[in-house]
């Protein structure tokens, strides 16, 4: 019980911090900079993705 509450409170989070990484991809104008967090959330959801995968809700 207390393992998967802090999954998904882990989840959460990383959900609330690629919020605000979009937020700041809107911000931003150089389209390097847009790049390198376009990347960096790609390969963030991708790892959010499997490490929910195990832990079906």
């Amino acid at each position: 019980m207390l393992s998967q509450f802090s999954s998904m409170l882990v989840a959460l989070l990383l959900v609330i911090a690629g919020a605000t990484l979009l937020v700041m991809i809107e911000m931003t104008e150089k389209k390097g900079i847009r790049r390198i967090f376009g990347y960096l959330l790609f390969f963030f959801l991708r790892w959010l993705w499997l490490f929910c995968l195990p832990y079906p809700h």
